[in-house]
């Protein structure tokens, strides 16, 4: 189950750094029924939840507990970063992606 978990979250990054939005949230949403509690999947599911407004809120939601998880993470404080400039918080956004870098 976690290796098809594993396929599933490279084909959602793959779909997401080529723009598609739609596919990679359910390629996401398909890793993190396999594995909810993988932090990793829940930050990058947040991440492609922050590009619709009516998501945003859940998107911070899912980054958030992903750190909770594991704070040590540099791409989270980044994910986290950018779904804060897609909600136009620009100051909480220069914050998370200032914790990224240290």
């Amino acid at each position: 189950m976690k290796k098809a978990a594993e396929t599933y979250f490279k084909n959602a990054v793959f779909r997401y750094k080529k723009g598609d939005i739609r596919q990679s949230l359910q390629l996401f949403e398909a890793a993190l029924h396999l594995d909810s509690e993988n932090p990793k999947y829940l930050s990058y599911y947040g991440l492609a939840l922050s590009h619709s407004p009516s998501t945003i809120y859940k998107a911070r939601e899912y980054c958030e507990k992903a750190l909770e998880m594991e704070f040590y993470q540099p791409s989270f404080y980044t994910n986290l970063g950018i779904v804060y400039f897609n909600a136009r918080r620009y100051s909480r956004a220069k914050k998370q992606l200032e914790t990224a870098l240290k």
